[in-house]
Parts: structure tokens; sequence; C-alpha cells
């Protein structure tokens, strides 16, 4: 008989995470992801000046501030086009490569290793969610080594990003006309010096450690499929040509890579909300949409919409960039989403050495930008989990009309009306379930996305019926 298992919250994720599934026979067989948080930025955002978007926006979220940023200033920058300095757009891709790398080590030591690293037997480590711990001690004693000094690492990113930004989480100084602070010689060589010792330790610590996991977990390469359809915004603007990016904004669909242009990705975006809980109505454009809470809604499952490209549900994250990029083709998988994002650490602290040598100390870094009188703007950029969209409409030079998408709203999103699961719950089917009383199979699935549902946590009433863990 069929077996319900609840984990919430589902632990080492950004923000409260519900998940539920069906077993039988000891394999998942159905499965219920819910963002039970209500994020309410787009109402908040209504009738202010757009220049507070890009700041506003990025409390959104305290993991990747920065995407949200860049996202805001490119639909900004949309409604009223400017020539964009090339230091400005050095800049601006250099805080978004600082953000990268210390999210990526974030979520691969401190979010993803405790799935399958034996970490001291003290808190906060213990009580431990799974047995199923296999290195050997002496190769689990040199990552858990790791582990400590990663801590210092993803301060080094963080410092990074502050070197250009003044802060961080939350940065100042990203604009549609580029970035406030001047490219001066100290603030470059501290931000090399920075991004020379994270490489080193990505090659000798992060590279090396993401083997390991795999060696000894290779059943994870044939777990967490999902849907096998990728979609890149693309990512790291090259020049105001909006497709002139490093990585190219693309999707991919059995296998074979089509590019894109952000135009098409644009128009092929819609949101359905008929398991969300808001008002509801037919799958809507972003521009068109507004956002209308109904709790309590019949069937409705999570505060995340459905967000789907020409009616299709498709994965986001590290895995679909590298696939599109042709640099990481090996299968949609846990383990390949894994390997994937710690590949994809490398490539960006590269790419912020190679900007380095680009900078011009005495060159311009940013364009007078004016809000227009009526407008709209998109901005779509790969935040660290994925494709991130912006939408803006600009009335009487004050917003009118504000919609985000985040990369976990397309990979944790509830069905639509055709039934379609989103990307975590499709790659959820078909896991086992070796122990009901600690399922870590679920968390090593989840995890895999680095999902973040993100701010403003709603009162839930937990389903008594069934057992609820927390892992």
């Amino acid at each position: 008989m069929p077996q319900r298992i609840v984990v919430d919250p589902l632990t080492r994720v950004e923000g409260h995470m519900r998940v539920e599934v069906q077993v039988d026979g000891g394999k998942v067989t159905d499965a219920w992801v819910s963002s039970l948080l209500f994020r309410g930025v787009e109402i908040i955002l209504q009738g202010r000046d757009p220049r507070d978007a890009v700041y506003l926006t990025q409390r959104i979220c305290g993991f990747c501030p920065g995407s949200h940023a860049i996202a805001s200033a490119y639909a900004l920058w949309a409604t009223n086009p400017v020539d964009v300095p090339k230091n400005g757009q050095l800049v601006r891709n250099m805080m978004l490569a600082a953000d990268y790398l210390m999210d990526h080590l974030r979520h691969f030591y401190f979010l993803v290793f405790p799935d399958f690293v034996k970490l001291p037997e003290v808190a906060p480590f213990v009580p431990y969610g799974t047995d199923d711990f296999r290195l050997p001690a002496k190769e689990n004693a040199v990552l858990v080594e790791h582990y400590l000094e990663a801590l210092d690492q993803q301060r080094r990113a963080d410092t990074m990003v502050a070197v250009f930004s003044g802060k961080s989480p939350h940065l100042h100084g990203v604009f549609p006309g580029g970035a406030s602070q001047p490219p001066t010689a100290d603030r470059v060589l501290r931000y090399q010096a920075h991004a020379a010792e994270l490489l080193k330790f990505i090659e000798t610590r992060m590279i090396p450690d993401m083997e390991t996991i795999a060696k000894y977990y290779p059943d994870y390469f044939r777990i967490g499929k999902g849907l096998g359809r990728f979609l890149s915004f693309g990512l790291y603007q090259k020049s105001d040509r909006a497709e002139d990016r490093i990585f190219r904004p693309g999707r991919v669909v059995d296998g074979k890579v089509s590019f894109l242009t952000l135009e098409e990705l644009s128009n092929g975006v819609t949101e359905a909300v008929d398991y969300s809980w808001y008002e509801q109505r037919e799958p809507q454009k972003p521009h068109d949409e507004r956002t209308v809470p109904q709790r309590p809604k019949g069937r409705a499952y999570s505060w995340a919409k459905a967000p789907r490209w020409n009616g299709e549900a498709y994965e986001h994250g590290p895995l679909a960039r590298m696939w599109v990029m042709g640099e990481y083709q090996k299968g949609p998988s846990t383990m390949d989403r894994l390997t994937a994002r710690v590949l994809e650490t490398k490539k960006m602290a590269e790419l912020a050495l190679e900007w380095v040598k680009e900078i011009d100390p005495t060159g311009p870094h940013i364009a007078r930008w004016e809000v227009p009188d009526s407008a709209r703007g998109v901005g779509l950029v790969d935040a660290v989990r994925g494709g991130l969209g912006h939408w803006v409409t600009i009335e009487g030079y004050k917003i009118d009309r504000y919609q985000v998408i985040t990369p976990t709203t397309w990979n944790g999103s509830p069905r639509d009306a055709k039934g379609q699961r989103g990307a975590i719950e499709e790659a959820l089917l078909g896991a086992p379930i070796e122990n009901p009383d600690r399922p870590v199979e679920i968390a090593r699935v989840v995890h895999s996305f680095d999902p973040c549902n993100d701010c403003a946590v709603q009162v839930i009433t937990p389903d008594e019926r069934v057992r609820q863990f927390v892992i």
C-alpha cells in the first residue's frame, strides 16, 4: 500500500520548503514540492520610483542578491537604453562572479556536504539524517578539514563582492548605466588577489572533494534524473547587445542545444497558478501579471507559481548552463548537478581573473540614466540557481507593475493545468527510499537543485495524518 512521507521543513535550503512524496515498493511514485513563503515584493514595488527596484529586489534573497541587482538594472536599462561603458559592464560582471563564487562554495560545503560526509559528532552536526555515510574514515577526515577551510574561503568571496559593491550581501553601486564604484588599481588588485586564492582552493580542494563524493555515491548518477529539458537565460554581458554574453542563452531538449534570443525567451514565458495560492486565471505573460494572493484555495499547495516556456516545464541551474555551453553534457541526475556546479565554480574564478586584465582604471564606469515617463522593460540573466527574470512596467515615472520569476520558481514549481510537474517534483520520481523513517534520498535529490524559497514566511497548519521529518 502506498505510503506518504512529508519532510517539513526541508533544511539546508533558503527559506521554508515542504516536500511530500508517495512511496510504493520502496520508490517514490509521486511528489509535491511546496514553497511555503509569500514574497510580495511585486506588491511592495507598485507606485515606487523605478530606481528603488535595484535595491529592494535584492531583499528577495540574501544568498544571491547580486543576480537580482543585475536583472533589475537590465530591466530598467531596457526601458531607456544608454551606452554603458566597458568598465561598467566589467565591474558588474566581477561583482556577480564573486557572488557566484560565494554561493557555490556555501552550497557545496555547507548545504550538500552533510548529506554525504560525516561531520564531527557535536552540535550543530548531530543528529544525522542518515547512517548512509560511505567514505572511508581517512578520506572522510580530509573532507572535514576542507569543510572548515571553506568557512574562510566563502568569506573571501564575500569580500570580493564588497570590493566594488561596498557590502555583501545586498550590493550598492549597481545601476542601469553601469557601476558607481570606480575600478581603481587598489580595488582591482585586491579583487585579483582574492580570486587567485579562491581558484587555488577550488582546484586543490573543491574539485577533488567532488570527485571523492562521486566515487563513493555512484548510484546518484542514476537518481534524480528529472525533466531532461534545460533552459538558460545566459550570463555576463560583454556589450549592450542583449545576446552578447559569455554564457549564451539557450535550451536543451533530448540532449540537443538550441541557442535563443532574449526576446524569444521572454516572449515564451507564462505563469500558471492552478495549484498556487493566487487568484485563479489563465496563464499570463509576466508583463500582464498581477499578484493577488488567495489562500485557502482548493487544490493549491504552494506560494510558487508555475512558470512555463512555450507551455513546457524546464530545469534551470548550473547543469543547464554548462550543457548549453557544451562544457558538461553527461546527463541529468543528482550527482551531475553537483558536478556541474563545482566545475562552473572554477570557470567563475577564471573569468574573474580574466576581467581584471581588461579593466582600464582611468576609463569611465557609469553613464547617466533617466527614468522614462512610460515604458516596459525585461531583464533576463542566469542567477546562481538558474534563469531569473524581472519584468517592469513604468507609468507616470513610477512602477505600475513589477514581476519577478526566480530559478526556484521554475525548478520548485507546482503542477500546472496539464498536470506537468516542476523539475524537482519530476526528479524525485523513482528515487529509492531505503528507510522511510530517515529518507535522506529526498534531501540529496532536492539539495542538488540548491532551492531558494524567498522571504515572508506564512503560518501553516501541518497535516497530522502523515509522519513528518526534519532532514
